[in-house]
């Protein structure tokens, strides 16, 4: 940034290094283009070769005590992060419980069910029948619950580490408990209580507005075994049996942005001799605080799914809670 003071181990290589790469990027300002991407890629190197070098450089300096309680303070913590008070309208909130009740009412409780219809359980006729079996192997209840990055934990505190440390003595009972589930029906109060940490949105300077912010709940391992196995299965069964559309992308497997993409091209190009290209492009705000409970049960319903699992999904979304944390 012009005016700006450089960094202490900034030098004249990497001042170089910067202006071919912004030289280039101005010819190619899409960034697609690999001499953009080889430019990037030297720049980086010559910053970290010089960052490294200048702090080798430095530490090896040190001579005497008052040096090395320098570098000390260098690695010491700038000290926990205080958010600013929230502003509600014209209402502000300054103590934690305060603003943890109004990030509350903002975020979680913006929604009601007055849409929502009265009965799910209607009668409907189905063009079809989509096979959902209940059962579950010992594998498939391991890979759902095991096989996945160390999630922080809910109010339980049992991390994806301590259910792989014990998955030899609770492998079976986890099979069995994933299975009674989908047979009849029901997913268990504890896996629908989360914990919401509030986190800044990257980019957002105005903290004091709620919508700066974003929630994050932290759910049971567990509970999220079980989640992950279902939308495993609902997945693939979308797919074989052709549920959605087949350029519906999201949540499914082997179907990515980039195939949209590729799509999106191909009907470009069968366009492009003189005539008009049309993109609409739409997004739904909140789409999944938007979820109405009875239409999702009724819409499974009406598609063909088993209805053990209409009244899982009915027990997932109902009587769900959540604290603040």
């Amino acid at each position: 940034r012009k005016g700006a003071r450089n960094a202490p181990w900034w030098t004249e290589e990497c001042a170089l290094a910067a202006a071919g790469y912004r030289a280039i990027r101005r010819l190619y300002p899409l960034g697609f283009n690999q001499e953009v991407q080889i430019a990037k890629r030297d720049f980086h190197r010559v910053v970290r070769r010089a960052k490294r070098l200048y702090w080798r450089n430095l530490i090896n300096s040190f001579s005497d005590s008052s040096s090395v309680f320098k570098a000390v303070r260098w690695l010491r913590s700038p000290g926990a992060f205080q958010p600013p008070p929230l502003q509600v309208d014209d209402v502000v909130y300054e103590t934690q419980l305060d603003k943890a009740n109004a990030l509350r009412r903002a975020t979680l409780e913006r929604r009601t069910a007055e849409d929502d219809i009265q009965d799910p359980w209607i009668e409907v006729s189905p063009r079809k029948t989509i096979p959902f079996p209940h059962e579950i192997s010992l594998e498939e209840a391991q890979d759902a619950t095991l096989r996945t990055g160390n999630t922080s934990p809910g109010a339980d505190n049992i991390t994806v580490k301590l259910l792989t440390a014990v998955r030899h003595i609770i492998g079976t009972h986890l099979r069995r408990l994933f299975e009674g589930c989908l047979a009849i029906g029901h997913h268990p109060k504890p896996f629908r209580a989360a914990e919401v940490v509030m986190i800044a949105k990257p980019g957002r300077r105005d903290l004091t507005n709620p919508r700066a912010w974003r929630p994050i709940s932290l759910l049971s391992c567990l509970g999220k075994g079980l989640e992950r196995l279902v939308a495993r299965r609902l997945a693939w069964a979308c797919i074989h049996y052709g549920v959605l559309h087949p350029q519906q992308a999201g949540a499914l497997p082997k179907r990515s942005a980039t195939d949209l993409v590729a799509a999106l091209v191909h009907d470009i190009e069968a366009f492009a001799c003189k005539k008009v290209a049309t993109l609409v492009t739409m997004d739904i705000q909140g789409a999944f605080d938007t979820v109405l409970r009875n239409r999702l049960i009724l819409r499974l319903r009406e598609q063909g799914w088993p209805e053990r699992l209409a009244r899982w999904s009915g027990s997932f979304m109902d009587d769900r809670s959540a604290c603040v944390r």
